[in-house]
């Protein structure tokens, strides 16, 4: 006889996978007509972006770009510092198992140390190493078993689920296009050698079916001076950036994760009274919102009948739980040795940590590398502009609440807000702050009952009483099961308070039916 399952349907995202692909982006760069031979080169960096990401045919199709910027010393009789900008484009496909179509995909680009070989005066070869990280996700819908119609002496075991499930994935794009004025002690521009963008502080406000997202942009910039000496120097500016995305049924409850990507990055020096004293900033910058509603369901995962043979149709749901999503900011104070650098001035510093070893703890993130830095400056003897790499070991540990020794999230850690000065003996002190975004979806299988049939077939005899010793990996429930008893009478004949047992505890058990006839009799 077939026992009708109330069931549901229900929407529930699943975690496909990440999948974290390094490539080389390389090409040649020719020396503009108007720019005089290369003698060697002074400074190469470069970043990379990814300006678009889409499912082809199975694969994860990643389109993107690379800016590189090169200092370098002219060979001719003025011996000058002169620069060259560049651009490469880049495809790339990347394999992610699982993934389909109607997949959402989250990207994260990052540039290494560039490579740059002279082939001759007029012509480099230059090869960035790119690593882009995706995470890809999916909805699915999913039929669950949440109750019979008519329990005849089924034991039923119901198991609370929590899930998420995406609302909606909606990308807005804003831009920075603005002039900003020099400090007052900046000297003008004769020509831009170097341009960067990093986004931080990132935050957001729900209200009224809107999400208002907030960062911070900071922009630096490497110049020639436009001055009798064609000094090298550099100039830093904050800029906000905003972005209003529309939600329709946004609520309180709901989690969101925002990402920025920047597309394109543009600056240029902007002329006053013949002067250039201003820079021009024109940036795209895409703004996306993952939107999740958070679920909860109780779920039939098992059930037997006490006094009939049962036999069930059961299923399985894969369900994704985003239980740490962290963004934490560690703050590095240290002085930076410095041998064999006799410095006048240092014009920058670019940081990039490099993770070696990663711990997960109960509440905690013990994290151990290198900081990579890369030092732009002049030395004291003529007033030569140098370049100079150097790593700084660390050791930190972040306090995150929610993480567990048993997870393998993702992380990620970035440098920013670096400021330096010099106390003297080839001495810096560095101080940064260094992003670290903590990331645990986790992949929850979820068994539920499908469909139910009770037969009149007999089942076998059990003796009157049982003594049980518990095994390891035993619980009330499976015990009850398959003495064909319930959990309940197990608690009361055994004085249990909960559902608590241990290894080789002795577990009292009564034929039910035993039991049933005592009771008549009383």
């Amino acid at each position: 006889m077939n026992i009708e399952t109330i069931k549901e349907n229900v929407n529930a995202s699943t975690y496909i996978g990440h999948e974290k692909r390094k490539f080389n982006v390389e090409g040649e760069v020719n020396v503009p007509d108007i720019k005089p031979d290369i003698l060697s080169i002074i400074n190469v960096s470069g970043r990379a972006y990814v300006t678009n990401k889409e499912i082809v045919d199975g694969r994860v199709k990643v389109d993107g770009t690379v800016d590189v910027f090169i200092i370098y010393l002219s060979d001719d009789e003025q011996s000058t510092l002169r620069g060259i900008n560049n651009t490469f484009s880049y495809t790339e496909y990347i394999d992610l198992p699982g993934v389909t179509n109607d997949a959402f995909l989250k990207t994260k680009c990052e540039s290494g140390p560039l490579e740059c070989k002279v082939i001759n005066g007029r012509k480099l070869n230059v090869k960035c190493p790119v690593s882009v990280d995706i995470d890809a996700a999916k909805e699915q819908k999913c039929e669950i078993g949440k109750d019979i119609a008519d329990d005849r002496n089924v034991e039923l075991k119901k198991e609370n689920v929590n899930f998420k499930t995406l609302h909606t994935c909606k990308c807005d794009k804003t831009s920075i296009n603005e002039n900003i004025n020099l400090n007052d002690d900046c000297k003008p521009i004769g020509e831009i050698l170097r341009s960067t963008i990093q986004i931080v502080g990132q935050d957001y406000k729900m209200s009224y079916n809107k999400i208002l997202a907030k960062a911070e942009a900071i922009i630096k910039i490497i110049y020639i001076a436009d001055d009798d000496k064609n000094s090298v120097e550099t100039f830093e500016a904050k800029v906000p950036v905003m972005g209003f995305i529309d939600v329709d049924g946004l609520t309180d409850d709901m989690e969101v994760s925002i990402d920025y990507n920047v597309k394109s990055f543009c600056v240029k020096p902007v002329y006053q009274d013949l002067k250039a004293t201003a820079i021009s900033v024109d940036s795209e910058i895409e703004i996306c919102a993952l939107i999740y509603n958070k679920v909860k369901f109780d779920v039939i995962s098992d059930l037997y009948c006490v006094d009939k043979k049962l036999e069930a149709e059961y299923g399985q749901i894969q369900v994704m739980q985003n239980n740490v999503n962290s963004n934490e900011k560690i703050e590095i104070n240290q002085d930076l040795l410095i041998p064999e650098l006799d410095t006048l001035k240092i014009l920058n510093i670019d940081a990039t940590p490099v993770i070696t070893e990663i711990n997960i703890l109960d509440g905690k993130l013990a994290l151990e590398g290198n900081i990579e830095f890369n030092i732009l400056y002049y030395k004291n003897d003529k007033n030569v502009l140098e370049n100079k790499k150097m790593e700084l070991p660390f050791q930190q540990v972040v306090k995150i609440p929610e993480l567990k020794s048993n997870m393998q999230p993702q992380v990620n850690v970035e440098a920013c807000d670096i400021e330096y000065k010099s106390v003297g003996g080839n001495q810096e002190q560095i101080r940064l702050n260094m992003n670290v975004s903590v990331t645990n979806n986790e992949v929850r299988n979820v068994n539920t009952v499908k469909n139910v049939e009770i037969t009149d077939e007999e089942l076998p005899k059990m003796p009157s009483i049982v003594v049980y010793y518990v095994k390891v990996d035993d619980t009330l429930w499976k015990i009850a099961k398959k003495f064909r008893t319930t959990v309940n009478e197990l608690k009361e004949l055994n004085s249990l308070t909960d559902e608590t047992i241990y290894p080789n505890q002795e577990i009292i058990i009564m034929n039910r039916k035993v039991t049933d006839k005592a009771e008549s009799l009383l």
